[in-house]
């Protein structure tokens, strides 16, 4: 694989800004930038020099982060739509223990994070 990004020379970030100006013919840049539903502006090309300018002592890259689903008293349909949106933990605050597998029906914990938190479930 490293053999093949030999084959491209580099380009700084002001490069690719410029070529994507250059290919826009005219359209605005500014266009291009687009605001995430958390407020958060998206530029349209990001490279290693684009870490520089975040704030903060160092920039990671966390392939092992989860995308966490926080439920109260949850039903087993809400469980589900989570999970087939993308969350890939789940927080479950409250779950009724009188139904707790009815709830809990098809949700396969063997490829989730799952934190159960519940003042009714007695541990002893």
């Amino acid at each position: 694989m490293e053999k093949l990004f030999e084959e491209f020379s580099h380009k700084t970030l002001k490069q690719w800004n410029d070529k994507i100006i250059s290919d826009l013919k005219g359209n605005s840049y500014e266009n291009l930038i687009w605001e995430s539903p958390e407020n958060i502006k998206v530029d349209p090309i990001y490279n290693t020099e684009s870490t520089h300018k975040l704030k903060g002592d160092c920039t990671y890259n966390h392939l092992d982060w989860e995308i966490e689903q926080s439920l109260n008293n949850p039903t087993n349909k809400q469980i589900l739509t989570c999970l087939n949106k993308g969350a890939s933990a789940l927080l479950l605050k409250d779950i009724p223990t009188y139904d707790l597998e009815n709830v809990l029906e098809n949700v396969l914990f063997q490829y989730i994070q799952t934190n159960i938190q519940s003042k009714s479930i007695k541990i002893v």
